[in-house]
This record gives C-alpha cells, sequence and structure tokens, in this order.
C-alpha cells in the first residue's frame, strides 16, 4: 500500500510539474 502510494504520488507531483512548466512557459 505504502509503495504503491508513493508511485501514484510521485506520478502525480510529475504531472503537476508538467503543467507547472507549461503555465510559465506555454507552447
Amino acid at each position: 500500500m505504502i509503495l504503491h502510494n508513493n508511485e501514484i504520488r510521485k506520478r502525480l507531483d510529475a504531472c503537476y510539474v508538467q503543467r507547472f512548466i507549461l503555465s510559465l512557459y506555454p507552447m
């Protein structure tokens, strides 16, 4: 459970980082 939660959190963090970068530097 904890490992799965960590993986999901990492994936969500990656998605948020991509959104943040795209918002700063829109294509």
